[in-house]
């Protein structure tokens, strides 16, 4: 089985459960063929049917278009792709985050999209954090609490870590080290006058 294929078989039968959700209008979930119609299948047989969002309506008529390259799963994902959904309910995510639970992406698709998210594929290549955003990041983080530092500590040992086993080139030590430079620097500037990073309008 390539990883087209099972990608689009997990994502299918996962979302199978989400029906009792499913109207069809203002759901934010639309109703989807398995089995595509130009092999056959309908929405007259449950057993092919599944609730899908938006994003993952789009996503499954590429990945069939991918697996059979039929036209008209490439029409399909062309045409969804200009559409504007309104977005699921608070009880949909909810079943759907309850479905990801407990579940982990195999070695090889963990490499598929780290390779598809390198140099111009990832959103943000060529771009940098401004100060503000810098700031904001380090608040973020220095208000995590020790009980929720021990669990990512936990989840981050041994194969668990995206790093093991692996080891940083000169290039990228050399990136963290001015990361972190930077970091300190803002901490020391915001300490001394806030204003400069975090811009307030204090009257007009």
């Amino acid at each position: 089985m390539d990883i087209y294929t099972a990608i689009h078989d997990n994502l299918v039968n996962s979302r199978k459960h989400l029906k009792e959700e499913w109207k069809p209008v203002s759901s934010g979930l639309y109703r989807h063929r398995i089995l595509p119609a130009h092999q056959g299948g309908t929405y007259d047989d449950e057993s092919n049917c599944t609730y899908l969002t938006s994003r993952e309506h789009i996503i499954v008529h590429w990945l069939l278009w991918k697996i059979h390259g039929n036209h008209g799963d490439l029409i399909a994902w062309t045409m969804l792709k200009g559409f504007k959904y309104p977005a699921p309910t608070e009880e949909t995510r909810r079943k759907m985050s309850e479905t990801h639970k407990g579940m982990k992406h195999t070695e090889e698709s963990l490499c598929i999209m780290r390779e598809k998210a390198k140099g111009v594929n990832n959103g943000f290549y060529g771009k940098k954090h401004s100060e503000e955003s810098l700031h904001k990041m380090s608040i973020s983080s220095a208000n995590i609490s020790d009980e929720t530092r021990r669990k990512i500590a936990e989840k981050s040992k041994g194969k668990n870590n995206g790093m093991y086993g692996r080891k940083h080139s000169e290039e990228t030590l050399r990136r963290i080290r001015e990361g972190m430079k930077r970091a300190k620097e803002s901490k020391r500037r915001t300490a001394a006058n806030p204003l400069e990073v975090l811009p307030t309008i204090l009257s007009k």
